[in-house]
């Protein structure tokens, strides 16, 4: 999981706050093997803030990930610029605050995360 969480860096939550939130996703979805996340403002302009590539980088190297035969699933326009960023198919997901539409940057659109599965099922190497 590969996530932008600012909001620490503008003092609203600590990092002790996110990794507890962390936690219990992971504990509740238990398919996560690592999180990455940038606790930076979006003006810092660092490599690691979507949709910089930097922690999907990180994440290949520490996982021998093959990006070419990865996917990136996101609920922001942002989301599919980063992995585009670093050379991976994308799907945006119509689940989160941000209504994905026919200029989107992503390969694919899906209504949820059933439906991103089908199209990673379907589009596989």
């Amino acid at each position: 999981m590969i996530t932008n969480q600012s909001g620490i860096g503008r003092g609203f939550f600590t990092e002790k706050d996110y990794r507890a939130v962390e936690k219990q996703v992971e504990r509740q979805l238990r398919v996560i093997d690592a999180t990455y996340f940038c606790p930076d403002l979006p003006e810092a302009g660092c490599r690691c803030r979507k949709p910089q590539p930097g922690l999907i980088f990180d994440a290949q190297r520490e996982h021998e990930i093959d990006l070419a035969r990865s996917f990136l699933i996101g609920d922001k326009t942002l989301d599919a610029e980063c992995g585009h960023n670093a050379g991976v198919r994308t799907i945006l997901v119509c689940t989160g605050s941000e209504r994905p539409n026919e200029q989107s940057k992503a390969d694919w659109i899906a209504r949820d995360l059933s439906e991103a599965s089908d199209i990673i099922l379907r589009h596989a190497l």
